[in-house]
């Protein structure tokens, strides 16, 4: 007579663990005004593979953990997709983190309309028509501060109607809360 031994070996799978530095995003709505640092690690030993916005192979790149920390591609929105495999090549399902990234400052701009005096004057009323551009997170608000009266959210042209040295201030802000200098 023969006797078999039958065991069973529970598999655990790994588990792949994602850091960020700053811990939470800095900026508004769920945006990081700082360039966020990012690292992985593993609950066991082997190779951890990540990609950017897309699962599709051959694109996995292996990653040099625990020191290798990385920032994202570039400004926007982005996926990264990661996982771990044991030296069996027990591979655990991947896994995804959702950035956003925004360090650019947005951009405003400003046109006078009237009729030009000398010495950078002007010899009638002004209109003052305010642009801005961002091309990350996008424009949140253009704001302007006439002659000290506090700052406004812009919604059409000024008038300015004054017959003095007039101080018109501008800016634009962000989705990501960042403030044009």
């Amino acid at each position: 007579s023969s006797s078999a031994i039958m065991s069973s070996v529970a598999l655990e799978l790994p588990v792949t663990s994602l850091g960020i530095w700053p811990g939470l995003p800095d900026g508004d709505d769920d945006w990081y005004a700082t360039t966020p640092w990012i690292w992985l690690s593993s609950d066991i030993p082997g190779p951890t593979y990540m990609q950017w916005d897309s699962t599709a192979a051959p694109t996995w790149t292996e990653y040099v953990w625990p020191y290798d920390a990385f920032p994202p591609p570039a400004a926007g929105e982005h996926t990264l997709y990661f996982y771990t495999e044991d030296y069996l090549e027990n591979q655990e399902a991947p896994k995804s983190f959702d950035v956003k990234a925004d360090t650019e400052t947005p951009v405003s701009g400003l046109v006078l309309d009237g009729i030009e005096g000398q010495d950078s004057y002007y010899a009638s009323d002004v209109t003052a028509t305010l642009s801005a551009s961002e091309s990350v997170s996008g424009v949140a608000v253009i704001e302007y501060d006439l002659n000290a009266g506090g700052w406004t959210t812009y919604t059409d042209s000024l008038s300015i109607t004054s017959e003095t040295v007039n101080t018109l201030l501008y800016r634009t802000v962000d989705n990501a809360g960042n403030v044009e200098s």
